[in-house]
């Protein structure tokens, strides 16, 4: 009866052993990628257009909301934000973005917007920017 519990107590080793390399296998692999990628990620946006507005929705999760920066020129936006710090140190070993400072990116807008009418709001990992977009340059206008 000893051989099957020296058998079972094997292969739960085993296991737990392959489990283990296969999690070190994947954080280091991770790691690497994102180190490559830089000290900023890339955020996903989508851009659309109506009723005389820019909307822009980017995905920016685990960003500190008073640590995002937006510049606007032009039809450019820049979109920057920090991460969050992790609120205790032992919560920093489960912490997704250990590599990197934040997201950064530079989205060409269809049209020109005025700076001075942009609304944003950070919510649930979500940055939603809505822009009016600018009076036309260069319009004729009639004199009476």
């Amino acid at each position: 009866m000893s051989r099957p519990s020296s058998w079972d107590e094997f292969f739960n080793r085993l296991r737990r052993d392959i489990e283990e390399m296969v999690r070190e296998a994947f954080e280091a692999s991770a790691s690497a990628v994102e180190s490559l990628a830089g000290p900023y990620r890339t955020p996903r946006a989508d851009v659309a257009v109506a009723d005389g507005f820019v909307y822009l929705i980017a995905e920016m999760p685990g960003c500190d909301k008073n640590k995002i920066e937006l510049t606007v020129e032009g039809s450019n936006i820049t979109i920057e934000g920090e991460y969050m710090k992790p609120q205790h140190e032992v919560m920093s070993r489960l912490y997704p973005f250990k590599v990197g400072k934040g997201f950064r990116r530079t989205i060409q807008l269809p049209r020109e917007v005025d700076s001075s009418r942009v609304e944003a709001k950070y919510e649930s990992g979500l940055l939603m920017v809505k822009a009016a977009v600018a009076a036309p340059r260069g319009v004729k206008v009639s004199v009476e």
